[in-house]
């Protein structure tokens, strides 16, 4: 399993509810400076919530995706 972060919950988002162990990842973690979206997307996942793209990079991940 490949855990992931995206970067961007606009059009990340939909790529977001797609990753799933279907499809061998598993998401971990949200990057935006959308605060509300991102809080809100992140609350629905289950995942962390970075504003923070230093932060973000920190988390235990292997592969972030861009969107």
């Amino acid at each position: 399993m490949i855990r992931v972060g995206v970067i961007g919950v606009g059009r990340g988002s939909r790529f977001a509810r797609g990753a799933g162990a279907l499809v061998g990842m598993e998401l971990v973690a949200l990057c935006d400076s959308w605060e509300e979206k991102l809080n809100s997307v992140a609350s629905e996942l289950g995942v962390a919530a970075y504003t923070d793209y230093d932060a973000f990079l920190q988390h235990d991940m292997d592969a972030v995706i861009l969107a």
